[in-house]
């Protein structure tokens, strides 16, 4: 679980916030996603705290301050930590005060690119501006083409219709039944056999594909259709397998390391960023995703390079598993779009499984 959605669970004030927010915006057409996130000046000047800099030096200027290079990637910061240098800088920012409590964070609209809604642009955007405005949460609008599923046809067959490519990221067994399981997407396959190296591994008898969104029906709080599974079980049959992942990891924070090995892309290095609160994805509505990109928070390049050097998940690397650096898996990769991918979290994967499938799953 990304940390930030423990944080919406267990913290009325900000959950009261978001769903205010979600509840204004829920027809917005232009509107295709909200992301839960870290202040940037307060999260640097957390770090310059903790690495003994003095505020005097650091200014407001961020940017130019190597921090983040010198202090562990994998740390979840204590978001009880308070900062007049960080509240003053996002005040001037934004251009009003925000109540301390919601200092730490930064709320995302995500925004559908203008030359998609072109005839409709103008009042739409307008809405989600007022909205951000007026959020007691810091809050910005991020425009970005939408997310899509990693998968589509055309790319490496894995299941036996030959039309959904996709990627094996571990093993499950149900201490209920004894069976073993290989891990995919639903949206990779829904039933019947999969297929491996041009071999069928297994039968598929669970399986969990994203609903979609009826015509008109627009993404978010109150729509009825929000997805938080995507699953796929393949049974092996008595098949010997073995995990690379050692253990479940149950929180992640943001710029938490994380490798992926997908069919498409091989091993790729990516680093955590926001929790996702809802998104639309492929014609369908998700919530508790973990956004993840390109690693760029140790590294005395540009940003740039990084983001050059580190594409996002591709097609045919849906199901992927990410794990950290002690070989725990985090989540699975479902969907990305042009900077970010997006993964359902390991324990919710889990705990959502075994709720829809009466299965009792934990690592092989």
């Amino acid at each position: 679980m990304h940390f930030l959605h423990r944080v919406y669970d267990d913290d009325g004030e900000i959950r009261f916030q978001i769903e205010r927010l979600r509840e204004r915006i829920q027809n917005n057409p232009v509107k295709t996603g909200v992301i839960l996130d870290l202040n940037p000046f307060w999260l640097h000047r957390y770090y310059s705290d903790l690495a003994g800099i003095h505020h005097q030096w650091w200014g407001f200027d961020y940017r130019h301050t190597p921090i983040l290079d010198v202090l562990p990637i994998d740390h979840i910061p204590d978001l009880n930590w308070r900062d007049e240098l960080a509240e003053r800088m996002i005040q001037e920012l934004l251009g009003r005060e925000f109540p301390k409590h919601f200092t730490p964070y930064l709320l995302k609209i995500v925004s559908r690119p203008d030359e998609t809604v072109r005839s409709e642009t103008g009042g739409f955007r307008q809405e989600l501006r007022d909205a951000a405005r007026d959020c007691d949460i810091p809050t910005i609008i991020e425009t970005r083409p939408p997310p899509r599923f990693v998968t589509s046809p055309g790319d490496s067959v894995v299941d036996s219709s030959g039309s959904s490519p996709g990627t094996i990221g571990g093993f499950l067994e149900d201490a209920i039944s004894g069976d073993q399981y290989a891990v995919t997407c639903g949206h990779v396959i829904s039933s019947g056999s999969a297929i491996s190296n041009g071999s069928t591994i297994g039968n598929c008898p669970h399986a969990k594909d994203p609903v979609p969104l009826p015509s008109g029906t627009h993404c978010g709080i109150g729509c009825g259709f929000i997805n938080n599974l995507d699953v796929a079980l393949i049974d092996l049959s008595g098949t010997t397998v073995t995990n690379k992942a050692t253990g479940i990891r149950g929180v992640v924070g943001t710029r938490t390391r994380l490798e992926m090995h997908g069919a498409t892309s091989g091993h790729k290095t990516y680093e955590v960023g926001g929790a996702v609160i809802e998104h639309e994805i492929g014609g369908t509505c998700w919530e508790r995703l973990t956004q993840f990109h390109a690693p760029v928070s140790s590294s005395i390049l540009p940003t740039s390079f990084a983001v050059a050097g580190t594409s996002p998940p591709k097609g045919g690397d849906s199901g992927a598993w990410l794990l950290d650096s002690s070989d725990e898996w985090a989540g699975m990769v479902v969907a990305s779009d042009h900077l970010h991918g997006y993964a359902i979290a390991a324990d919710d994967m889990i705990a959502n499984s075994n709720s829809e499938f009466g299965v009792d799953l934990s690592l092989v």
